[in-house]
C-alpha cells in the first residue's frame, strides 16, 4: 500500500501528500544511528565489566543489579526456600551471600510465586551466564513486540538506541 493511501486512509484527506521525512529521519539513516547507539552502549559496558564494575567485579564476585535479586530468588526457590523470599531479613541474608558484605540496596520482592517457574531454571546456570540469558530472552521479546506493532524493520535498530534496552536487566 502507497504511503499516500495509508495517509488518506488514516483521515489525511483529499488530494494532500503525506509528509515527507527530513532527510535526517528516512529508514536507512534511522538503522545507522541505531547500530552506532548500540555500537556505544556495548563499547560502554564492555568497559564497565573489564573494569570490575559492572555485574562481576575485579574478583569475580557478581555486583548488585536487579537481576541479583532475581538469581538469588531462583536459588531460593530450588532449594526449598520460597517462602522464604518474601522475608526481608532472609532476603538481605541471600543476596548477601552472592555479592558479600558491601551491599546496601534492599527491595522486597514484590512478585507472586508463579514468578519461581522462570527463575528456578536461570539459578541452575552460573551467575554471568544466567545473566546472558535473562537479557537475551527480554531483548528477543521487545524485538517481537516491536516486529508485532511498529511493522517496519528499521524500527529494531532504533529500539537497540534506545537507553532502556541498555539497561534492561
Amino acid at each position: 500500500m502507497s504511503e499516500t493511501l495509508e495517509y488518506r486512509q488514516a483521515g489525511g484527506g483529499g488530494s494532500r501528500q503525506p509528509p515527507q521525512l527530513i532527510g535526517l529521519f528516512v529508514p536507512w539513516r534511522l538503522c545507522v544511528y541505531g547500530f552506532i547507539l548500540a555500537g556505544v552502549y556495548a563499547i560502554f559496558f564492555v568497559s564497565l565489566y573489564r573494569a570490575g564494575i559492572w555485574l562481576i567485579d575485579s574478583g569475580g564476585a557478581p555486583i548488585y543489579t536487579d537481576f541479583t535479586g532475581l538469581w538469588t530468588v531462583g536459588a531460593q526457590a530450588l532449594h526449598g526456600e520460597a517462602a522464604l523470599v518474601y522475608d526481608k531479613v532472609e532476603r538481605v541474608r541471600a543476596v548477601r551471600e552472592l555479592v558479600g558484605p558491601g551491599f546496601q540496596l534492599f527491595f522486597s520482592y514484590p512478585y507472586p510465586p508463579i514468578y519461581f517457574l522462570i527463575l528456578a531454571p536461570l539459578a541452575l546456570l552460573p551467575y554471568f551466564q544466567a545473566f546472558a540469558t535473562w537479557d537475551l530472552i527480554t531483548l528477543l521479546g521487545a524485538i517481537a513486540v516491536v516486529c508485532l506493532i511498529a511493522r517496519r524493520r528499521w524500527a529494531i535498530p532504533l529500539l537497540f538506541a534506545s537507553p532502556f534496552i541498555a539497561w534492561n536487566p
